[in-house]
Order: C-alpha cells, then sequence, then structure tokens
C-alpha cells in the first residue's frame, strides 16, 4: 500500500523548495553575499546562521506551509542544502545543530532592514534579466499596482508614524500602515514592497 503524502509534503513540495534554492542561488552568488557583508560591516559568526543561510530561511518561511521560526529551523536541522554553508561548522558536520530557534532568531533580528532590502532588489533584478517586454518595443515595463491597508495597535509611537484616518464621524482609532506592491506584467514577479502613512 502506497504512503500517504504528509500535509506538509502537498503544500511545500521539495520540487518546489529546490526550484526555488535553484532561482536563490543564481540570483544572489555567494559573491554578491560577501561583498554586501563587507560593504556594510555585517559580523556573522562561522556558525550555520550565515547572511545566505539566514535569508535563505526567511525565503524557506514564508513558503512553509506552517510559517514559524520553528518549523523552518527543524527543516533545517534535517536538511540544511549543501553549498549554502560555506565554512565547516561542527555542529553540522556532527549533527547536533539545535533544533531550537533561539539562534535563527538572533540572526534574523541581527540583519539590518536595509540587507533584506538590498538582496530583495537584487533578487528581483536578476530575475527579471532577459525576460520579455508586455509590450515590445516600448522600451520599458509595465506594472500592475496592488494596495492595501494594515491597522495597527494604537500606541502613541505608531499613532505618529502613522496617523489614523478620519471620515465624517471624526478620526479612527487605529493607525493606518498603507502598503503598495508593483508586479511586473510580463512574469508577475513582485518588487520590494513599499510602505508608509
Amino acid at each position: 500500500m502506497k504512503p500517504m503524502p504528509s500535509a506538509d509534503s502537498a503544500v511545500h513540495p521539495p520540487q518546489t523548495v529546490q526550484a526555488v534554492l535553484t532561482l536563490y542561488r543564481q540570483a544572489a552568488s555567494p559573491e554578491f553575499f560577501d561583498q554586501l557583508g563587507a560593504e556594510m560591516k555585517l559580523h556573522f559568526h562561522n556558525g550555520v546562521y550565515s547572511l545566505v543561510v539566514v535569508i535563505w530561511l526567511m525565503i524557506v518561511q514564508r513558503l512553509h506551509p506552517k510559517g514559524t521560526l520553528l518549523a523552518v529551523v527543524q527543516e533545517a536541522v534535517r536538511q540544511l542544502p549543501p553549498g549554502l554553508v560555506r565554512r565547516p561548522c561542527t555542529r553540522l558536520r556532527e549533527g547536533s545543530l539545535s533544533s531550537h530557534a533561539g539562534a535563527y532568531n538572533q540572526a534574523r533580528r541581527k540583519l539590518p532592514r536595509e540587507v533584506v532590502e538590498r538582496v530583495s532588489d537584487r533578487i528581483f533584478e536578476q530575475l527579471m534579466a532577459g525576460t520579455p517586454e508586455a509590450r515590445p518595443g516600448l522600451g520599458r515595463r509595465l506594472f500592475l499596482l496592488d494596495g492595501s491597508m494594515l491597522l495597527m495597535p494604537n500606541t502613541p509611537e505608531l499613532a505618529a508614524a502613522y496617523p489614523p484616518t478620519s471620515n465624517q464621524h471624526g478620526p479612527s482609532h487605529w493607525p493606518v500602515m498603507r502598503v503598495l506592491v508593483a508586479h511586473e506584467l510580463t512574469t508577475g514577479l513582485a518588487m520590494r514592497p513599499e510602505w508608509g502613512p
């Protein structure tokens, strides 16, 4: 009798992760990460959670059906893609890497926002290179804009940064963040989102 596929494998098939990993490696090479790390003076320890691994795990976390830090770290402990960890790591080699999410969470929190933005922009640019225009001869790309609003907790800091909206009944209680994403028409690839008041 054939075993039933798990819920995780139905939503998160290995071939999808492998295809995304291939694109990730093509779009953001190890040399790019080395250059970025040196330019931004980032100091990651020689352990498992290097810059390239942390960004990869953030991508996998977004694709993972559970989407939790713990689920992604447990998956990384089971099978971290070969080649992502470039420096020898004793814990990985011995199979003693902890399945707790603390170290990954620290590495993720320590990433400056500018680094994540630059990696996102690099991946978008590299994936867009060589793709055809939506309308040949136009000389530019076409984008579909998609926006949304997020209501946030009413704290003095958030209310000052993202003023509540108002209508005929007066101001709203909730600070509002507006988010805008541009999707390239030919490929459907999304640029890095922009947000503000």
